[in-house]
């Protein structure tokens, strides 16, 4: 299996209203996302924020990699 990692911005807005579980997404933020809220968390994870704690180095790649798996 094949993961691939890659910073969220606004263009991934619609996937993500589409696609969001409201129970997970209340458990995790206490709602479900709506369109206003989203597009300024996209913002600042694009402009590499506090919220955008990312790297795209090979370490990090498998350290998440292992996650998703079960590992870690």
């Amino acid at each position: 299996m094949r993961i691939r990692l890659e910073r969220l911005g606004p263009g991934h807005a619609e996937e993500i209203l589409t696609g969001q579980d409201e129970a997970l997404a209340r458990e995790i933020i206490g709602r479900p996302w709506d369109r206003e809220r989203l597009a300024e968390f996209l913002a600042r994870a694009r402009a590499g924020t506090r919220t955008a704690r990312w790297s795209s180095s090979p370490r990090s790649r498998r350290a998440a990699a292992g996650r998703s798996a079960g590992e870690g």
